[in-house]
């Protein structure tokens, strides 16, 4: 509830009260740290225009398609930019991943969650065949136009490297194993170095790896994804 103050009891603020004799953005500050000790003066907009603003971070003048939409702003934008945004965000959820998986982890095994999955998995592929049919495609366009070695598939792999995945070591699905076309654990072919920065539909290219660690991956090469990995987990 506003106070009979006509402006925020913080030094340089004219913003209107809302609580505690402080503007909403000064009382959300407060109710974060605690402590009036802590509050910030607003920053410095005088030098915002109509098409471009400061990012309250890094301070870099941008323009303000460099910043998401906010409804809570009064500008309309967020005061970091998207870069600075970005990198708190990756930042928090290096120092808490482990909750955050674990969050995830008991989310998708509530009753609730895996009927969702369920009833939007079965509409989702005939709602994105386009979408497939094109990626499908291009990866058979890169297939083609590499180097390609006859009668590679998952079990010949299987037979020349064994039954665990090449890059978290832990056993892959096979056959009636794989049940759930989700199934993380699923064996497939793995590109060593992906085919969209010339990698080779070749023995010496190819090998075994779960679904996870292979979506995961992505177009890294393995030397990037184990850096990858390195930073996950000493994360």
């Amino acid at each position: 509830m506003a106070e009979s103050n006509s402006t925020c009891s913080i030094d340089g603020c004219n913003e209107a009260p809302r609580a505690r004799s402080m503007c909403q953005t000064h009382y959300a500050r407060y109710r974060r740290n605690g402590d009036i000790t802590y509050i910030r003066k607003p920053f410095d907009r005088s030098m915002d225009t109509g098409t471009h603003k400061t990012c309250a971070n890094c301070l870099n003048f941008k323009a303000r398609t460099e910043f998401h939409r906010s409804s809570r702003d009064k500008d309309g934008y967020r005061g970091w930019c998207k870069t600075c945004t970005h990198a708190s965000n990756t930042a928090g959820y290096l120092a808490n991943r482990e909750n955050v998986l674990e969050n995830q982890r008991r989310s998708r095994q509530t009753p609730e969650r895996k009927q969702y999955m369920a009833d939007y998995l079965a509409t989702y592929y005939d709602a994105n065949r386009s979408d497939y049919a094109a990626r499908s495609a291009v990866r058979r366009s890169l297939i083609r136009d590499a180097f390609v070695d006859e009668g590679i598939t998952i079990e010949a792999l299987r037979l020349q490297h064994g039954d665990t995945c090449e890059f978290c070591f832990e056993p892959v699905a096979f056959g009636a194993d794989a049940k759930g076309k989700y199934n993380p654990k699923r064996a497939s072919i793995e590109h060593m170095i992906p085919l969209s920065r010339g990698g080779k539909h070749s023995w010496a290219n190819t090998r075994i790896s779960c679904w996870s660690c292979n979506l995961t991956k992505n177009d890294k090469t393995p030397e990037e994804f184990r850096a990858y990995r390195e930073r996950i987990a000493a994360a």
